[in-house]
């Protein structure tokens, strides 16, 4: 395989690493001992995709995503539900990381993680709290594109 990522490239996936370390809060803080047993699930499940994708590749050799396997292997239907799914999971991605880059950002500023953030008192509590940083961070692939 050739190398094909820049210098560029991989100082943004180093950013992407960042949302972990958001992760890892909420588990430490308010999270019981069953949280141990919640990773070896999902260490368990990704076992089995990676599998699943070992599979793939040795049946169908020239193709290189979930998209493109299951569209060989089980039609155009199920691949349009995975790529929905691919689609969805890109954009929860994205949400999480321009919290997160926020909240850091807001921490560098001033030691409050919801220092950007805007109070709206019409939405319903949990839900009232609007971050435009994280929607400008959340946007910027999109218009750098």
């Amino acid at each position: 395989m050739r190398h094909c990522l820049t210098a560029w490239d991989l100082t943004w996936l180093t950013f992407g690493s960042e949302i972990f370390a958001i992760i890892g809060q909420e588990p430490r803080t308010d999270a019981s001992p069953t949280i141990i047993l919640a990773y070896v699930i999902s260490g368990f499940s990704a076992l089995l995709s990676t599998l699943c994708y070992n599979e793939f590749a040795v049946d169908v050799p020239v193709a290189g995503g979930s998209f493109s396997f299951l569209r060989i292997d089980l039609g155009d239907f199920i691949a349009f539900l995975a790529a929905g799914n691919i689609l969805l999971e890109a954009i929860v991605g994205a949400a999480g990381l321009g919290r997160s880059w926020s909240s850091y950002f807001a921490s560098m500023i001033k030691n409050n993680l919801d220092f950007f953030r805007i109070w709206v008192n019409s939405f319903q509590k949990g839900y009232n709290m609007l971050d435009p940083i994280a929607v400008v961070i959340f946007l910027s692939p999109m218009v750098l594109q």
